[in-house]
């Protein structure tokens, strides 16, 4: 008798997005929110693209919206929709404002660097706001001569 071989022991488990979700929630897992990135990434920058016609605009959007990912992963609930939906809709919310505030917007200045590092480094560690009007920079110190 002649048993088949099945590629499933062969193939890497892929995580479906809930259970990625519930270790963002558990166990703070970077790598986890890396994957939904990876994942959904690219379609939650369309979105927030077509609702902001700004590059940079809606980069910070989806930011912001895997921020609240990181925040509040432990509020998602399966029963009321697919982690897709989940983060289209944190996506949205966050294009709207980023709409009625458009200041709100901060580049960080440094455009080489890849898009969804850029996302994931904003939501773990947030980078500072420049101190413009500090004693310590730069520019205040030239004109004191």
């Amino acid at each position: 008798m002649r048993v088949p071989r099945t590629t499933a022991a062969v193939a890497p488990s892929i995580q479906p997005d809930a259970l990625l979700v519930e270790r963002i929630a558990a166990l703070a897992d970077k790598a986890a929110l890396a994957e939904l990135d990876a994942r959904h990434g690219m379609t939650l920058y369309a979105i927030a693209y077509s609702l902001l016609f700004d590059p940079g605009a809606a980069d910070a959007a989806v930011a912001a919206a895997f921020r609240e990912v990181w925040r509040w992963a432990a509020s998602f609930s399966a029963h009321k929709g697919t982690v897709r939906q989940w983060l289209g809709d944190l996506t949205r919310r966050a294009a709207a404002c980023a709409a009625a505030d458009p200041g709100s917007y901060r580049p960080s200045g440094n455009s080489n660097r890849d898009l969804s590092t850029s996302r994931l480094a904003a939501v773990v560690v947030p980078t500072p706001t420049p101190m413009l009007h500090s004693k310590s920079s730069p520019s205040f110190r030239s004109k004191l001569g």
